[in-house]
């Protein structure tokens, strides 16, 4: 699989949320943006590894966040809301399943990664469950917000269904400004830390077979 893929979404920036609520911003919209995961030096396999097959499903997203619009908190975390004339490309369960997937194809060295609709036989399943991954604000949606990326990570073996590891990683920062272009740059930048990794530590329990050296008929 290749190595760079590119996730475009638009966003408008200059418009208000949803509700009485807004964000300004001094970028013309629209604007594109683009979602990657962070390219690594050891994504080629070594050429004697027979791939394991790993499938990645959609990842369960928190309750409201199952939308192409784009989540945020405010009122100290209590209320939630959408940027306005603002979308992900698609809901954001479809997204991050697509970006976990390329992601771990660059991550995990010798690895077949796919998702559950290819009908492919696999030896692993990744189960992932976004917690949070969206900006808080203290109270009205503005000034600059907090940001909270959190992720659980369960990787089974199949078809026994044994759980080889379950663990979270989480990430708060607070982004460069208060428009969405920080915000959303912020999220990336949190995200492709917690899945690198995330894979850091999966890498060692997917079993790569190796193949047998031919001998050279005499």
């Amino acid at each position: 699989m290749s190595r760079f893929f590119h996730i475009l979404f638009m966003a408008f920036f200059t418009l208000p949320m949803a509700g009485c609520l807004t964000l300004q911003s001094n970028e013309p919209p629209p604007a594109t943006y683009v979602l990657h995961p962070r390219f690594t030096d050891n994504s080629q396999p070594s050429p004697q590894s027979i791939s394991a097959v790993m499938e990645i499903p959609a990842p369960e997203v928190p309750s409201g966040f199952d939308t192409d619009r784009i989540a945020l908190y405010w009122d100290k975390g209590r209320r939630l809301d959408y940027y306005s004339a603002a979308k992900w490309p698609a809901p954001l369960d479809q997204l991050m399943g697509d970006f976990l997937i390329r992601s771990a194809s660059q991550n995990l060295p010798g690895a077949t990664v796919i998702s559950p609709d290819l009908s492919l036989p696999a030896q692993y399943r990744l189960a992932v469950k976004i917690m949070e991954f969206q900006p808080v604000y203290k109270g009205e949606a503005s000034g600059i917000p907090d940001l909270y990326t959190s992720v659980r990570f369960s990787l089974v073996a199949l078809p026994e269904e044994k759980i080889l590891t379950d663990f979270v990683l989480s990430d708060y920062t607070v982004p460069s400004g208060d428009d969405l272009t920080a915000i959303t740059s912020g999220l990336e930048s949190a995200l492709q830390n917690l899945t690198v990794k995330a894979f850091d530590r999966i890498a060692p329990l997917i079993a790569l077979k190796v193949a047998e050296p031919q001998l050279l008929a005499e």
